[in-house]
């Protein structure tokens, strides 16, 4: 497996209950929004900070070896497979 999709199983196993939590809202969300928009976000955001964690820590590897240049490309298959997964990640409010 490559290591991209490796990091991205270790995180989804090491936060399921965040990520099971995230997607259940969004299911809410979609049947009432403002009920359930400032959860989503709260959880969203929680979210965000494991996915970029996980983003960065993915990355820091390849930028202190002679691989550095392809750290741009690493995390942008990163954040493919974590929007392939959860599309709806980016419509979390910032």
């Amino acid at each position: 497996m490559v290591k991209y999709k490796q990091f991205y199983t270790r995180m989804i196993n090491q936060n399921k209950e965040l990520f099971d939590n995230f997607s259940r809202l969004y299911d809410l969300m979609q049947q009432d929004e403002q009920k359930y928009k400032n959860e989503f976000n709260v959880i969203g955001k929680k979210v965000n900070v494991v996915v970029r964690r996980t983003d960065n820590k993915l990355c820091a590897q390849t930028e202190l070896s002679q691989f550095n240049k392809f750290s741009i490309s690493l995390s942008n298959k990163f954040w493919e497979i974590v929007r392939e997964n959860y599309p709806y990640i980016d419509k979390v409010s910032k």
